[in-house]
């Protein structure tokens, strides 16, 4: 293998294992640093997945609301005066999910889960929309675990566009 092929390698290899960044989408002029306090809607789904024991969606919401607490990012709650300018609105929406299953031929592999989620921002004041976030994984991870790192992924790119 001469050094060039090697180098190729190289560089295939750690690109696999870069992890891709949630897509940011905003409107015109809209900045995301102009909000301080973010309230976390229901989250929906319309995967079409069905064989989760439990609703989904609460489990999801409860994840950005944790992770948002956790970057010391201020969450509120629906009551909170809508006059406030300032506050962000998250809208939540699983639109993909696929749960990896063994692979019958070899049963000592797995395929990958994959999960698509969208975040949509809306301005609480005036009620537009803002923008929003969509991330994606694609991993050899239990079903549940898949969906609560799309969940984190979107909220680790919202608090790097914020600060």
């Amino acid at each position: 293998m001469t050094l060039r092929q090697t180098a190729i390698a190289l560089v295939a290899l750690l690109s696999a294992c870069t992890p891709i960044r949630p897509v940011v989408e905003l409107t015109t002029g809209a900045k995301l640093e102009d909000y301080h306090a973010f309230e976390v809607a229901p989250v929906t789904d319309a995967s079409g997945y069905t064989l989760f024991p439990w609703p989904i969606e609460d489990s999801l919401r409860l994840r950005i609301v944790e992770q948002l607490q956790h970057r010391k990012m201020k969450v509120v709650t629906p009551d909170t005066d809508s006059t406030e300018a300032g506050v962000l609105v998250l809208k939540g929406n699983l639109e993909f999910f696929r749960s990896g299953a063994p692979n019958i031929r070899e049963p000592q592999t797995r395929i990958s889960s994959r999960c698509r989620f969208v975040l949509y921002m809306i301005d609480k004041q005036t009620g537009g929309r803002v923008g929003r976030i969509q991330s994606a994984e694609d991993e050899v991870y239990q079903p549940f675990q898949v969906l609560m790192q799309c969940a984190r992924l979107t909220v680790d790119e919202l608090a790097r566009r914020v600060k």
